[in-house]
């Protein structure tokens, strides 16, 4: 016996699979747009076990994912950069057979994080549905003095 890959299933609209095509056709052109591997290491920025909740950084992309199985999070707090953010890819979009939960016309605004402030900590509040992943990317703002 042997297996052997079948890419004729992501060609028809009856089975799921050519969602699953669709996000690693977006997800790859993020990772080629982006350059993502130009920086050799991802900063980790969140990773709460108890939660099933990882975040890291990576050339100004935030990558959050919810591994949580039942829970979806509402204002979790993830710690950022300063900046203003938006997503720029979603597992839950429609286009990938997800239930679209995110409104992607959003700007985040990262806060500071009370506890560490004076340590110009920050962070974003965030809706994290269950079983997700999230990627933001850093709009750069431009100072004002």
């Amino acid at each position: 016996m042997y297996a052997r890959r079948q890419w004729s299933l992501c060609d028809r609209d009856d089975l799921r699979y050519h969602w699953l095509a669709d996000f690693d056709r977006d997800m790859l052109a993020l990772v080629k747009e982006a350059s993502l591997f130009d920086e050799p290491f991802p900063a980790l920025m969140n990773a709460v076990e108890h939660d099933q909740v990882l975040a890291f950084e990576r050339c100004n992309y935030l990558f959050v994912f919810n591994f949580n199985p039942v829970t979806s999070f509402t204002g979790y707090g993830v710690r950022v950069r300063p900046g203003k953010y938006r997503v720029v890819l979603d597992t839950d979009d429609a286009r990938y057979g997800g239930f679209a939960r995110l409104d992607h016309s959003l700007i985040y605004y990262a806060e500071p994080l009370a506890r560490l402030a004076s340590m110009g900590e920050n962070q974003l509040k965030l809706y994290l549905p269950s079983r997700t992943g999230l990627v933001f990317k850093r709009i750069a703002t431009p100072r004002v003095w």
